[in-house]
């Protein structure tokens, strides 16, 4: 295929106005990158509680008349979404009035009680390698970075990030508000930049709308999928522990909000976030185990209880929830993760795949843009130039 051909129809004029649109776009977020927190929040928002909403409308309308049932839709939809806020604003303060208090509790029993946590880590770490009869030398080397002092700064820097909440909760109440605001006048907010379609710009209009759609429906669905994933891993994770409890005589396992709150937490982290939740039931399990001398007993069911749940979720959850073409390998998905945590810090973990998705339906579409480029050299004149 001749180059020059395809160099002209490479870059046409089509090319050239969405290279604008997306230099504006990247100036656009750098510029307002103080707020792009408060837009995603407001954005997982929005799209969790309008999904949340239109299935709830399908369902009470499933055995009305299928003529005008869209429309009855539409016409209740906003009724439906206003109810579902009131419920999420009643459980938020719930959370915050009930079970938010015994969380600071149990973490500030965690700090008091760091000796004992450092002392049962250093024991099973001995017991693992005598019982495999090597030495790693894991005594020396936890001894050296996990110790009391240690467990004490981190316990005490968690416990005053959760006493002194009131960023992030005013944060996540604005999002709440903004998400709210936008369903309900989700018409006339199209309504308006639809007005942009006829102006001088209207390029940007088509290629930011086609962006925020690819947006929408990657960045969107994942994080929908992780937040379902993640609640009924945490669901999971507190039946299981009563469960052990249970087995140990009804002795009741401590700390089980505590670790279900962090299953939740690090359930929006793929793969990475199930092997990071664990340790610190392993952990508190082994010190629950000592109570009557079953330490292994109880760390078997523990990896049991975890192995149950992960398989819950690789061969049920994911297959339901997350479509194939979301579904990485474990590799990438751990390389995705190191590389976003790099460069966007801890919450890099819980937005890396969302965008690394994104990122491969955007060149998937750039791939068929170049194909098209070659079958347009191949079959028209030289001169005659692609239309995107």
């Amino acid at each position: 295929m001749p180059f020059l051909p395809f160099l002209r129809s490479f870059f046409s004029e089509a090319f050239f106005r969405t290279l604008i649109a997306w230099v504006l776009l990247i100036g656009l977020l750098f510029f307002f990158h103080s707020f792009l927190w408060l837009f995603l929040i407001t954005f997982i928002f929005s799209y969790i509680f309008y999904q949340l909403s239109h299935a709830l409308a399908r369902f009470l309308l499933r055995n009305s008349p299928k003529k005008g049932r869209l429309l009855l839709i539409e016409k209740y939809l906003n009724y439906i979404v206003s109810v579902v806020y009131v419920i999420f604003v009643m459980l938020i303060i719930f959370l915050l009035i009930k079970i938010v208090p015994i969380i600071i509790k149990e973490v500030g029993d965690l700090i008091r009680h760091a000796p004992m946590l450092v002392s049962n880590m250093n024991d099973m770490a001995v017991r693992t390698e005598a019982a495999f009869n090597i030495d790693l030398g894991l005594n020396t080397y936890l001894a050296e970075k996990i110790n009391t002092q240690n467990i004490e700064q981190i316990g005490s820097v968690v416990l005053k990030n959760l006493r002194d909440i009131s960023g992030i909760v005013i944060q996540i109440l604005i999002g709440l508000l903004l998400s709210f605001i936008f369903i309900l006048e989700r018409k006339s907010i199209i309504r308006f930049f639809d007005t942009f379609k006829d102006g001088s710009f209207w390029f940007l209009y088509e290629d930011f709308a086609y962006i925020g759609k690819k947006f929408a429906n990657n960045f969107g669905f994942i994080m929908e999928a992780q937040a379902i994933i993640a609640f009924v891993n945490a669901i999971l994770t507190s039946v299981g522990l009563m469960l052990i409890s249970y087995i140990h005589g009804w002795q009741p396992f401590p700390y089980i909000l505590t670790l279900s709150f962090i299953v939740f937490i690090f359930g929006f982290i793929p793969v990475l976030g199930t092997f990071i939740s664990a340790f610190p039931i392993l952990l508190i399990g082994y010190g629950y185990g000592a109570i009557t001398g079953d330490q292994y007993v109880i760390i078997l069911a523990c990896i049991g209880m975890i192995a149950v749940i992960h398989a819950v979720e690789a061969y049920y959850l994911n297959p339901r929830i997350v479509s194939s073409y979301m579904h990485f390998p474990v590799f990438v998905t751990f390389l995705t993760l190191i590389v976003a945590e790099h460069f966007f810090w801890p919450i890099g973990l819980i937005i890396g795949v969302p965008l690394f998705s994104i990122f491969l339906s955007l060149m998937k579409d750039f791939d068929r843009y170049i194909q098209k480029v070659h079958e347009t050299v191949k079959n028209l004149p030289a001169e005659k130039c692609p239309q995107k």
